[in-house]
């Protein structure tokens, strides 16, 4: 594994990882509600990028380069925006219209665009976003509220939906429709936050002491836990095509996570493959 971040930043979380092998995220200083979204190339170069006045996360970038995520106003002072960045660096923000939250997660090769809307106080709505613009809902069957996560070149899909007693599972869906619920043995919770083109899943989850794990999913559902040496937390955000996980792993926590100092880091190739 190679750790990497921004100088002087206190928190730093990258979020996706394309077949290039350039990543995606987000990295702050001291105050987590001023978020600045994040290039790293190849080479290691890091390039820093925001929405015009507003919190940035870049969340998803896809194979010619072009970075999708969300702009978020301070809590108290608005909602939030889709945006996508092109590779030359120009910055659309979207907005579905009548929501008052609207994200962006995921973007394949194609264009086409995964994420989430909610209206003002109502519940969540997973989201497909078409080249040609238009809209998708997508919502798990009985559940209360429904988030996407990531989706791959064949527009798979996973993501997060909460039950009626408020408990988070994972759950994939198919291209073509079908929903495939799924939980960590154990787990108290279970967030699904990536999915490859050969259907291997990785996510997090919570045990019973509250601590988070990450987690491995094979397309045959067999999961494995993974753990960064030494860490308190370790976040998977991303897997590419050839099996590179990208996360986030952190030190000693104190009575908010956001004590704790926090960084990148990426697998070698062929993790879960």
């Amino acid at each position: 594994m190679t750790q990497f971040s921004v100088e002087g930043a206190r928190h730093l979380t990258p979020e996706d990882i394309n077949n290039n092998g350039e990543v995606t995220g987000h990295w702050s200083l001291n105050d987590i509600f001023f978020a600045t979204g994040f290039l790293r190339s190849q080479d290691g170069t890091i390039t820093s990028f925001n929405c015009a006045g507003k919190r940035t996360h870049g969340m998803s970038i896809n194979k010619p380069g072009e970075i999708v995520g969300a702009c978020l106003s301070r809590p108290g002072h608005g909602g939030s925006q889709g945006f996508v960045r092109s590779p030359a660096g120009s910055i659309s923000e979207i907005a579905v219209p009548g929501a008052k939250y609207t994200s962006f997660n995921s973007v394949n090769v194609a264009g086409t665009i995964a994420g989430g809307w909610a209206p003002s106080g109502g519940p969540g709505h997973g989201l497909l976003v078409a080249p040609d613009g238009s809209l998708t809902t997508i919502d798990v069957p009985d559940a209360q509220d429904t988030g996407i996560a990531d989706m791959n070149r064949d527009g798979d899909v996973v993501g997060t939906y909460w039950d009626a007693q408020n408990v988070q599972h994972g759950f994939m869906r198919t291209q073509q429709g079908q929903i495939t619920p799924f939980d960590y043995p154990g787990a108290t919770s279970t967030t699904p936050v990536a999915i490859n083109v050969d259907g291997v899943i990785v996510g997090y989850y919570s045990d019973s002491t509250g601590k988070t794990h990450g987690f491995l999913r094979s397309p045959n559902g067999h999961m494995a836990p993974i753990d960064f040496p030494g860490a308190d937390t370790t976040t998977p955000t991303d897997i590419n095509a050839g099996g590179e996980i990208i996360g986030q792993y952190c030190g000693p926590v104190g009575s908010s996570s956001y004590t704790a100092v926090c960084n990148g880091f990426v697998t070698a190739p062929g993790l879960g493959q």
